[in-house]
C-alpha cells in the first residue's frame, strides 16, 4: 500500500513537516507498518533539500519513498530536460538524494 500526502500550500515549511508530514507518517505506520509513505511531493530541488534537512534535524522519518515532480510549474516541460535537473549544480537532485535520501528510492512523479 502506498500513501502520498499533500503539497505544502500556504503553510510554513516547519508547519508542513511538524503539523502535516510527521503526524501523517506516524498515523499511517501505526495502522499499517508495511505501508510505504511517498513524499514530499515538491517540484524544486531546493525545496526538497529543505524538507529533507528538517527531517534529518528532527531525527525522524517522513517518507519511505522520495517523490519529486520533475516537470516544474515554472521551468521546463520536456522530460528530456530531467538530465539537467538530475546532474547540474550543488543542489542537483542527484546531490540532494546522496546527502539526504538515506538509500530510499526516488519516484519521479510525472515520468512514471
Amino acid at each position: 500500500v502506498f500513501w502520498q500526502g499533500s503539497t505544502r500550500g500556504d503553510i510554513s515549511r516547519d508547519q508542513f513537516v511538524d503539523d502535516l508530514l510527521r503526524p501523517a507518517y506516524e498515523a499511517i505506520k501505526a495502522v499499517d507498518p508495511s505501508a510505504l509513505v511517498v513524499g514530499p511531493d515538491v517540484d524544486r530541488t531546493d525545496e526538497l533539500e529543505q524538507v529533507l534537512q528538517r527531517e534529518a534535524q528532527r531525527n525522524t522519518r517522513l517518507f519511505d519513498v522520495i517523490a519529486f515532480h520533475a516537470l516544474r510549474h515554472g521551468g521546463w516541460s520536456d522530460p528530456a530536460q530531467f538530465d539537467n535537473e538530475w546532474l547540474v549544480g550543488n543542489r542537483s537532485l542527484k546531490n540532494v538524494m546522496e546527502l539526504y535520501g538515506k538509500g530510499r528510492p526516488l519516484w519521479i512523479a510525472e515520468l512514471g
